[in-house]
């Protein structure tokens, strides 16, 4: 707590990264890939430090620049940043992410990761192409992180809930409120 990410970073290589390459490797991870993997984990979330509670350095930064309460700009730097910290454990069921497949495979996993990115914050923020209703953040939510999760199969749904969501957001009979 209190440490620039590099510090963060240079502690977690001694006592986080072995313990993660051990539980890869069991898993069934090839050796070299645990290494970049386990890396770019540890090295992400170290950066990711500086924007939650308590610590929060960016926070304090930020809330000092705006005159702003620290802890509410915090916990709203966490809340708009909530997708980011999914981010890292997709470098791990998705190693083709970190360019570590076929181009086919890194290219399918980027779009996948990316929509589901995508649709995740909009779930979260409540605002598509107009702003969302309970129901479509749901879908929102639902869709994006079927998207986020490594399966096939969880792919097709995510893709099929958010052909929903967009049908819902561009539908007709739905009333769009005038500029306020």
């Amino acid at each position: 707590m209190g440490v620039p990410p590099s510090v963060s970073y240079i502690v977690q290589i001694a006592v986080t990264i072995p313990m993660l390459q051990a539980f890869l490797k069991a898993d069934g991870m090839a050796a070299d890939t645990t290494v970049v993997v386990t890396h770019f984990f540890v090295m992400y979330y170290a950066a990711l430090a500086v924007l939650t509670p308590p610590d929060a350095l960016a926070s304090v930064a930020a809330a000092g620049l705006a005159g702003a309460p620290f802890l509410k700009t915090g916990i709203h730097a966490t809340r708009v940043a909530f997708v980011a910290f999914v981010v890292p454990f997709m470098f791990v069921f998705r190693p083709a992410l970190l360019t570590l497949g076929t181009p086919t495979e890194i290219a399918r996993d980027i779009v996948f990761a990316v929509l589901g990115i995508f649709i995740t914050s909009m779930g979260l923020e409540g605002y598509g192409f107009r702003k969302l209703t309970l129901l479509e953040r749901i879908l929102a939510l639902v869709s994006g992180i079927a998207l986020i999760f490594p399966a096939r199969s969880a792919d097709f749904i995510g893709l099929g809930l958010l052909v929903v969501l967009i049908a819902l957001q561009w539908a007709p009979w739905r009333k769009v409120a005038a500029p306020e």
